[in-house]
């Protein structure tokens, strides 16, 4: 899978992703956790949050879906 860039395409409401992350302070890097992305209406655009701790994150540029599983 590649990443997109969160100027080309935002992911989809509540869509649990993988998200890389370019801070002028502690670099660049991709997250192991994953990330969810929420879009509420009324919103100009959606943020970030870890998926399990609900905690905002900033200085994304780049996500990626995450893997499809093996189908059963």
């Amino acid at each position: 899978m590649k990443w997109i860039s969160v100027k080309d395409q935002s992911p989809k409401h509540m869509q649990e992703i993988k998200v890389y992350v370019e801070n002028p302070y502690s670099g660049s890097f991709e997250r192991n956790e994953n990330a969810v992305f929420l879009w509420f209406k009324g919103e100009e655009q959606g943020s970030f949050y870890d998926s399990n701790e609900q905690i905002h994150l900033e200085n994304i540029t780049h996500w990626m879906p995450l893997p499809k599983g093996p189908k059963d």
